[in-house]
């Protein structure tokens, strides 16, 4: 007999303070999977090194999707781009962030996109 299925997320991570947030609301887009993250080190000057988010997304549509969001002038500087093929045979992106503020300004305009699209696709699908 076949079972109706859910997308369930079961797994937890620990994430560094600094970027929880941005993770959570990262994971929440569909076809996106965080891999790994680290919040990098914050100078006086609200500059950090070393801040990224390293994530799957197969889905190249979504991928754009993605990139158009947060890739603005008001967010501020933010890289994507590809850093391995060894995930399975997928690419692997990760996501800089040079400034702690940009942090909260991509959080802000992912979680937006996902309250205003919330009935308009499915969690977590590909």
């Amino acid at each position: 007999m076949t079972h109706a299925t859910k997308n369930v997320i079961i797994e937890t991570s620990e994430v560094d303070e600094g970027i929880t947030e941005l993770v959570k609301v990262l994971n929440k887009f569909p076809s996106v999977r965080t891999l790994y993250c680290c919040e990098g080190d914050e100078y006086d000057d609200d500059t950090l090194e070393g801040c990224y988010v390293a994530f799957d997304c197969p889905n190249s549509q979504r991928l754009a999707q993605l990139a158009r969001l947060i890739c603005k002038p008001q967010i501020g500087t933010i890289r994507i781009f590809w850093q391995s093929d060894s995930l399975d045979g997928r690419i692997m992106w990760s996501l800089r962030i040079d400034y702690l503020r940009n942090i909260r300004k991509i959080t802000k305009a992912l979680q937006g996109w996902i309250d205003n699209s919330n009935k308009e696709w499915p969690h977590r699908s590909n």
